[in-house]
């Protein structure tokens, strides 16, 4: 009877031990859990380069100077040029990249900032948004594996970021919109075309009712037509005159069916076989060659 008191003890005993031991293992991997969880969350406040909000200014270096853009209600605006047809998705994708700019590795301090590029940055990017919270990347070399060194200003820490900020940098005319040449969902009725490349001049009628292949493709060739590029805002008559655009070489002036008139002047072409040309009156902008050639296999084929 007392060896079996004994031996309940000694497995009460033993019992007692594990769990102690169970829930001091419980304990040390809560606390190793938070400390990682703590380690992770400061890890991850370090590598966030942006506390941002929305942006509504944003500026940076293009190859000809400072850009500034300030938001007004909804839309981007250039201040320079208020009027001046932004491509509004380019710099909403800058604003939102900047709001949650993050890098991709911290460097040690103390570094020769010349090492990176840094001593004299290539680029300058400040943002704002409507609380006054402001952002100012400097951007330095790249990296060999395809990223860019780049600090805060007024923070020692180097870091390193992807190239997508540095891709979105774009030079003013590759932030242009085109305006769009075919009237969205007008049908062509008429065209008067003048002009070498037309041959003869001479005015089509009658083509929104005309259901001949020749008609149908005339319909196809002028609602594929997309200005792919700017080349001169708001251009001078000298501008005009070097594009071939003062004597074009091909004037179609289209009515629609709804009564809306547009006329597209074609110029001379640049060095990469595209054209030069503007819807009359705006802005000289290129068309590619195989858009012009279907125009012009289109209309000598009427």
């Amino acid at each position: 009877m007392k060896k079996n008191s004994r031996l309940l003890l000694i497995l009460l005993g033993a019992l007692i031990l594990c769990c102690a031991l169970y829930g001091l293992m419980l304990a040390l991997n809560s606390r190793s859990a938070q400390q990682a969880e703590k380690e992770e969350d400061a890890q991850a406040e370090a590598m966030s380069l942006s506390d941002l909000g929305d942006a509504v200014s944003l500026s940076y270096q293009d190859s000809d100077g400072l850009l500034t853009f300030t938001k007004d209600g909804d839309v981007w605006v250039y201040d320079a040029e208020p009027d001046f047809p932004l491509e509004q998705s380019d710099v909403n994708l800058l604003a939102s990249t900047l709001k949650s700019l993050s890098a991709t590795r911290r460097l040690e301090e103390g570094e020769d900032l010349a090492a990176y590029g840094l001593d004299a940055p290539s680029n300058t990017v400040t943002a704002a948004d409507a609380d006054g919270g402001e952002l100012v990347i400097l951007l330095g070399s790249e990296a060999s594996n395809g990223d860019f060194y780049a600090m805060r200003d007024g923070d020692d820490a180097v870091y390193t970021i992807s190239n997508s900020l540095p891709q979105l940098l774009k030079d003013l005319p590759d932030l242009y919109k085109p305006y769009t040449i075919p009237y969205s969902g007008c049908t062509v009725d008429s065209a008067d075309l003048s002009g070498e490349l037309a041959g003869t001049a001479r005015t089509l009628t009658g083509l929104a009712e005309d259901e001949s292949e020749e008609a149908q493709a005339l319909h196809t060739a002028w609602s594929a037509l997309a200005f792919s590029s700017l080349v001169t805002y708001q251009p001078a008559s000298e501008d005009l005159a070097a594009c071939g655009l003062d004597e074009p070489a091909l004037s179609v002036t289209v009515t629609y069916q709804e009564g809306a008139v547009s006329t597209l002047l074609i110029g001379e072409q640049d060095e990469n076989g595209d054209y030069y040309a503007q819807l009359e009156g705006g802005d000289i902008c290129t068309l590619p060659a195989s858009q012009v050639e279907a125009l012009l296999d289109a209309i000598s084929a009427l």
